[in-house]
Parts: structure tokens; C-alpha cells; sequence
């Protein structure tokens, strides 16, 4: 018999999905039909039906396509809506968030027409963003003109998963209506005590302090200041932010041991833990993350209290498969993918690594007064790297970008933020209460937030902090180690062999590393992207950077894409070169730049553009980046044009280069160039 048929079945479900929905999703019946023959062949080998891991595998992963394909035709259906305007009316689903200097709404939209005044139907929530706040909140019915577009290709999983299958913007000047809801929704109700506690936070503790405490405690990402989120970024403690299980199980830890101390019965603790455990995640918003833990976190007290052992595995399994059935599109959350691998490494590595620590504790330390204290950070020290051998791929794939500095961070953040969250739960607990009461709590936990700031910032100072991972060779590396150790794992020979793979794979990373300098060394790869509310152009030399459009984004988009030191943030006007001349600045005005890369003459301008200004010598570029259409567009006459923006898509010149994900045009001493898709 299997002994962890949850575990195969929901990790199963969630690769596939995963998988699917990244890469596969035009051929997901055409794979189903192949896993579900394959799965039904292995059925009569009998070497592969032995222990059934291999049919389960193959018919569950068949099971999961056919689902997912089941919902594509309502996805399928909103992305064709995509590139027109429509009337709409609908209601917010959710509390409204801040995206950079614009606010975004979710809605479920009750009605919609056409330009023509034909229905139309929208299967999945519509995000509507707008530059002023609207006066509505979760439950309000919003009525207004829209034009529809796709999110970009690397955001269209992270909203799928959401049930968000299209964005929009909100024509805000022609006759928006809301009409305010008659009662809360019960998720209603939560946001209303959360905004309370968060009254509270902000009552007691300066500003910054509050909102780090908020977002940690009460899961309000729009709290936490935005330098703050980028230094923990930067360190590689961006999950302290992030509710998650790590919080859940730290509060019920909590809560459990206090209730002890009233000798109150296990299993009436037990109980009364389950509306808690219920409430928590209503109030943190129902994130991915912490419906996986609080899922998790449910099986493990009602297991306890029909005295059954719950088993790690089995119940990550379950949960991970219950919210892939209720939308397979939640396999496209990297959130929900970073918590599960953080998960799944600490409950397969976590264990056996503290047991060999033990066993070989020397015997002074055994009967020391600092057993404790060392045990205690060699703890934190163990979660941090069980929990980072499978997030660390993950980030690699998702962000392009590591940490350098993370391990430092987790030990020195780790514990501290434990005592935060407690304190800031109490703090709001008591403060909802008595205000008075809580200033004692609420001044030692403002005292561990500057701490943990003051650290994260400090770190995020450190040279090379954040290393670009985004190039091919870091990607193709990182898989050929998981199929290497996972090859590995599968021998008999096993411990013989995992040196010579670690070996191995340290040589591979070094042929990497050497292969790409030597290719790339005299090259300089000019890139437009979205980040901080708006567009990019920025030129990158082995590390080093020039700004040429736009304002300076945060020091960790920067290392997304290469630039470790920026030698010139585009904030000074007139002409200059950099890097012996391969790169100059003719003209740098507040509406346009232009600049010639090896001879290759380029030009970056936005819809504000006054091109009056502009020398008819440069009217001509080889490539024109566009941060939407200037009104005197048609002074310009480019080989190539690359639209940053959808609304630039439309502008009136012959070749027009544009992709869902962001444009990067590398150049060459040979006056060559090469568009790739990062």
C-alpha cells in the first residue's frame, strides 16, 4: 500500500497544473489524453503498477488537464474581449487595493455592452484600475465606461489565479456611478474590523512602524511602506511580510501554550482553535498562502482531536489539491508555489538535519545552560536552509533575481519578526479593547519593527546584495540540478554519488558564468519595463547601468534586470557618453532622449512629448521606444518602433515591435541587434 497517496495525488495536481498553465495551456486535452493512456497502460505492467505511485501519478495528472481545460473556454472567452471599450456594471469583490499611483478595483460584472450596445458576457472578475480613488469599498456597485486589456504575460497566472482573467481602466470623466451597497458581505464585515485594528496600530505607533506591524499581522500589504517591502526585498525576507503558515502556526503556538496555562483540556483548546485558526484567514484576505496553512493547520487539530497522527506530506497533499479543484488556475501563484515549496522542503529536510545535529552535540554542551540558546539558532539556522532549497528555484524562475544576503537576513529577522507578530497581535487585540492597556505592548513591538527596518535596510546596502538570475544558463542550470538530484536520489549508490553531483553541478555553474562573459562581454543590452506605476528604458553593461527614461526604480527591480551600480539616473538634461564612447547621450530633454549605441541610433519618447525641441537630424532613429504616442508622432520616421505600451501598439509607423513580456534589444561592437523576451 502507498503510504502517502495525498501527497502524490495533490503534489501531482499542482505540477501539472503548474506546468500547464506557465507553458501548456493550448494542448491541455491533447496532454490529457496522453497521461490518461499511459496512466491506464501502466495499470497492466507490473512493474509499474507495484506501489501504484506511477498509475496514480499518470491518471491524476490526466484528471488535471481535463479540469483545467474545462475552465479555459471562460478564460479564453475574456482575453478575445481584450483591446475594446465597454459599458459596465458590477460589484467590488474585494477591499481595493493601491498599484502604484493608481487604485485598482475587482469586480464581478452583473452586466456589460459593447460599443454597438450588444451583451457581452464576462466570465471571470474584471480588474478596473483608475487614477483617482473611487468613493466605493468592497460590496459597492460601480457603473462606468472601461477599455479592456490582457495583463502582461507574466502577471496573467498571478490574476488568473484570482479569478481575474482581464484588466481595465476606468474612463473616470465619462458618468461613473456608485451605488453603495444596502449591507455588508460577510467578507465585508472583516475588512470593517481589520480597518478597525488598523486604527488602532495607527494610534499607538508613529506611521511606519504601524503599517509594518499591519501588514505582517493583519496581511494589509498596502500599509507597509514601499521602502520598506523593496529593503526586505533586497534581503531576502520578503515572506516575513506575507501572512502565511509560518504566522498562523506562530500564533496558534501562542495561543495554544496560553490557554494551557488556565488547564484548560487539549482537546477543548484544540477546538476552540479551529474558529480562530477560520477568522485569521477571513481576515487576512483569504490569500493562497494562508488558505494552504490554515487547510493544513485544520487537518492537523481535527486529526488530533479523533486522536489520529496527521502526517505532514498527506496533509500538504490535501491542501494544495483542494485549491487547485476550487480554481486550477492557483497553480499560476507564485505566492501559493513559494509557500508549498517552503513547506515541503522544511518537511523533508528540517527533521532528519536536527537529528544529525543532535546526535552529535559534543557532551559539555549536552549538560550546558546554553543548550537551549545554541539549539535555538541553529534552528532558525536549519528552517532557513530547509525552507530555501526549493524556494530558491522558484524565485529563480519567477523573479530572475536571488538573494545573496537572505541566509544572513533569515537569521538575524527570523526570530525577532516571531516576537513582532505576537506582540502586534496583542497590541491589536488589547488596543481594540482599551487603548491605555495596549501602550506597553504596543511600545516593545514598535521598538522590533525599527529593528527589523534598520536591519533589512542595512543589508540591503551590501554590495551585490540581489544578483541578476534571469539569463538562460542560470535557468538551464537550475534544472539540470534538480534532474541531477533527483537522478541522485534514485540510486542505490546514492551517498556515494552526492558529492560528485554537488561537484558537478558547481562546474556546470562556472562554465555558466564563464560562457555568458565570454559572449556577452563587449555587449550592451538596452531594455524597456514597467515598474514604480510606469515605463523604463534603461542601457546595461556587465552590471552597470544608464537610466534613460523615466524616474529611478527601486534598487531590486534594478537588480532584476542586471544593473548593480547605475552610473547616471537620467535626471540631468544635455549630452554625454559612457563606456568609451559605445554609449552617448545626444539630446536629453524632460520630454525625449535620444542616444546612439554602437552607431545604432535610438530614440525613447512618451505621449507628453513636446518634439518641437528635437534636431531634424535625429528625426530618422534606427529603433524608437514609445511610452505611448506623442502628438507630433508624425515628425518621426523610425525603422523600428517598440511599444512599451498597449496604447502604443497603435501608433502610425511600418514595423512596430511589441510583446507581452518586457522588450530587451541587445547590440554588439558589429553595429548588430538582437530583440529578445526576458
Amino acid at each position: 500500500m502507498m503510504k502517502r497517496p495525498f501527497a502524490c495525488i495533490g503534489f501531482t495536481c499542482l505540477f501539472t497544473l503548474a506546468a500547464a498553465v506557465f507553458i501548456l495551456k493550448e494542448w491541455v486535452f491533447s496532454l490529457a489524453v496522453i497521461a490518461g493512456v499511459l496512466g491506464a497502460l501502466s495499470l497492466l505492467a507490473p512493474v509499474l503498477r507495484r506501489g501504484r505511485v506511477v498509475p496514480l501519478s499518470l491518471l491524476t495528472a490526466a484528471f488535471s488537464l481535463v479540469w483545467l481545460g474545462c475552465w479555459m473556454p471562460g478564460y479564453e472567452g475574456d482575453q478575445k474581449l481584450a483591446g475594446s471599450d465597454y459599458h459596465i456594471s458590477g460589484q467590488i469583490t474585494e477591499a481595493p487595493e493601491r498599484s502604484g499611483e493608481k487604485f485598482a478595483y475587482v469586480l464581478r460584472v452583473d452586466s456589460a455592452t459593447d460599443p454597438e450596445g450588444e451583451p457581452v458576457q464576462f466570465s471571470g472578475k474584471l480588474r478596473v484600475t483608475c487614477v483617482n480613488a473611487l468613493a466605493a469599498e468592497e460590496g459597492d456597485w460601480v457603473t462606468g465606461k472601461i477599455y479592456a486589456y490582457l495583463p502582461g504575460e507574466e502577471f496573467q497566472p498571478y490574476y488568473a489565479a484570482r479569478g481575474i482573467y482581464l484588466s481595465s481602466f476606468l474612463y473616470e470623466y465619462d458618468g461613473v456611478e456608485i451605488e453603495k451597497s444596502q449591507g455588508k458581505t460577510w467578507k465585508g464585515y472583516f475588512l470593517a474590523f481589520r480597518s478597525r485594528l488598523e486604527d488602532v496600530l495607527y494610534t499607538l505607533l508613529p506611521e511606519r512602524e504601524a503599517g509594518l506591524i499591519s501588514g505582517i499581522v493583519l496581511g494589509d500589504r498596502d500599509a507597509i511602506p514601499e521602502d520598506v517591502s523593496n529593503t526586505f526585498r533586497m534581503a531576502g525576507v520578503s515572506h516575513l511580510l506575507a501572512v502565511s503558515g509560518l504566522h498562523l502556526t506562530i500564533l496558534a503556538q501562542f495561543l495554544m501554550g496560553f490557554l494551557a496555562l488556565f488547564r484548560i483540556p487539549k482537546k477543548l483548546i484544540l477546538l476552540l482553535l479551529i474558529p480562530v485558526v477560520l477568522a485569521f484567514m477571513a481576515l487576512t484576505g483569504f490569500s493562497y498562502s494562508i488558505l494552504r496553512s490554515g487547510i493544513m493547520f485544520l487537518l492537523y487539530l481535527i486529526a488530533e482531536l479523533i486522536d489520529r497522527k496527521s502526517e505532514g506530506l498527506n496533509s500538504l497533499g490535501i491542501a494544495v489539491l483542494v485549491l487547485c479543484l476550487l480554481n486550477p488556475f492557483s497553480a499560476g501563484d507564485t505566492g501559493l508555489l513559494l509557500s508549498f515549496s517552503s513547506t515541503l522542503g522544511i518537511l523533508l529536510f528540517k527533521g532528519r538535519i536536527m537529528a544529525k545535529i543532535n546526535s552529535h552535540l559534543p557532551m559539555r554542551l549536552e549538560a550546558s545552560s546554553w543548550r537551549r540558546p545554541v539549539l535555538a539558532v541553529v534552528d532558525s539556522m536549519v528552517l532557513t536552509v530547509s525552507s530555501s532549497v526549493f524556494t530558491i528555484p522558484v524565485s529563480i524562475f519567477a523573479f530572475g533575481a536571488v538573494s545573496l544576503v537572505a541566509p544572513l537576513a533569515n537569521l538575524l529577522m527570523v526570530f525577532p519578526g516571531s516576537v513582532l507578530l505576537v506582540l502586534g497581535a496583542l497590541t491589536v487585540s488589547m488596543g481594540s479593547l482599551s487603548v491605555a492597556a495596549a501602550l506597553p505592548l504596543a511600545f516593545w513591538a514598535g521598538l522590533l519593527a525599527r529593528y527589523e527596518m534598520g536591519v533589512s535596510w542595512l543589508l540591503s546596502k551590501i554590495p551585490f546584495a540581489v544578483v541578476n538570475a534571469s539569463q538562460p544558463y542560470v535557468r538551464f542550470w537550475v534544472a539540470g540540478v534538480l534532474i541531477l538530484a533527483g537522478v541522485t536520489l534514485l540510486c542505490s549508490q546514492r551517498r556515494r554519488l552526492v558529492p560528485l553531483t554537488a561537484v558537478f553541478s558547481v562546474v556546470l555553474f562556472l562554465v555558466g558564468v564563464a560562457g555568458d562573459y565570454i559572449l556577452h562581454y563587449d555587449s550592451i543590452t538596452v531594455m524597456g519595463f514597467y515598474s514604480d506605476g510606469g515605463y523604463h528604458v534603461a542601457a546595461e553593461r556587465n552590471g552597470r547601468g544608464v537610466l534613460l527614461w523615466g524616474d529611478v526604480p527601486d534598487s531590486y527591480t534594478l537588480a532584476q534586470h542586471g544593473i548593480a551600480v547605475v552610473e547616471f539616473d537620467g535626471r540631468e538634461s544635455g549630452k554625454a557618453d559612457f563606456w568609451g564612447n559605445t554609449l552617448q547621450i545626444g539630446e536629453k530633454e524632460e520630454g525625449f532622449c535620444v542616444f546612439k549605441v554602437y552607431e545604432n541610433f535610438m530614440m525613447v519618447c512618451g505621449e507628453e512629448s513636446d518634439l518641437s525641441a528635437l534636431d531634424s537630424e535625429w528625426s530618422s532613429p534606427q529603433v524608437l521606444w514609445l511610452d505611448g504616442v506623442p502628438e507630433e508622432g508624425e515628425k518621426l520616421s523610425p525603422e523600428l518602433a517598440v511599444a512599451l505600451t498597449t496604447e502604443s501598439r497603435q501608433a502610425p509607423y511600418s514595423r512596430i515591435l511589441y510583446t507581452d513580456d518586457e522588450i530587451q534589444l541587445r547590440c554588439t561592437p558589429d553595429r548588430g541587434m538582437q530583440a529578445e523576451r526576458r
